[in-house]
């Protein structure tokens, strides 16, 4: 729907946002305009924010179970270091994706 996607954009423009602010605040920091302790504060609030989204953004996981189940698998997958597996994760994430004929 229309909020949803409103919604979608907002979540993007504040995560997009935190690697900007994160750049402004670590220049901030070292320039001893603010103190470390206070600087590291805002950029923990503002990452953790993002979290806050997760219970309004339920109703549209819910209505996307597979794409949640790739999502949450490439997580999984990702928490390892091992670039051989990042690979087959990668093929098999493309054929899920394009060829597999799944309605995400």
């Amino acid at each position: 729907s229309e909020m949803d996607i409103k919604f979608i954009r907002g979540l993007f423009l504040l995560n997009v946002g935190t690697v900007s602010i994160a750049v402004f605040l670590h220049t901030l920091r070292f320039k001893k305009v603010l103190p470390p302790v206070l600087t590291f504060s805002i950029y923990l609030t503002q990452i953790y924010a993002t979290f806050l989204a997760i219970p309004y953004a339920f109703k549209m996981f819910e209505g996307h179970k597979a794409l949640c189940a790739l999502c949450f698998s490439g997580i999984i997958v990702n928490m390892t270091r091992s670039r051989p597996i990042h690979a087959v994760w990668c093929a098999v994430s493309l054929y899920l994706l394009e060829y597999s004929g799944v309605d995400w």
